[in-house]
């Protein structure tokens, strides 16, 4: 999303948000709030259907400057229950502590409890 002000040139793009597969959850969406200062990445995760255990561990999210230096790497649960027999979508938020402006790009996965944070080399 590019978005202009009157008189303004225009802003730089949002940046790309990758979601990675795996796991017992399925991360529905993941965004950047636009506007926000610091950033602030919500989306939505669900309980895949195959998975019956009660879904533990947390998501890794992490905010890359232009280059694919770390800036900033968040440990977040989601707000909700994942549990029943069709359980509804729960949502997350991702306090960044980063501007905005100096993302560019953003990863979402899922990490099992107990297991050890994302690190810049992957």
């Amino acid at each position: 999303m590019i978005a202009a002000a009157s008189g303004a040139a225009l802003a730089e793009p949002t940046p790309a948000v990758e979601l990675v597969e795996g796991g017992p959850l399925k991360i529905l969406t993941g965004y950047l709030r636009v506007g926000e200062h610091p950033a602030v990445v919500r989306g939505l995760v669900r309980r895949r259907p195959t998975s019956r255990l009660p879904t533990g561990g947390h998501l890794d999210v992490a905010a890359f400057d232009r280059q694919g230096g770390l800036l900033a790497l968040k440990h977040v649960r989601w707000r909700g229950s994942l549990v029943g027999r069709h359980p509804a979508a729960a949502a997350y938020t991702a306090r960044l502590g980063v501007p905005a402006d100096l993302i560019g790009r953003i990863r979402v996965n899922y990490a099992p409890a107990g297991a050890h944070p994302i690190g810049p080399e992957q």
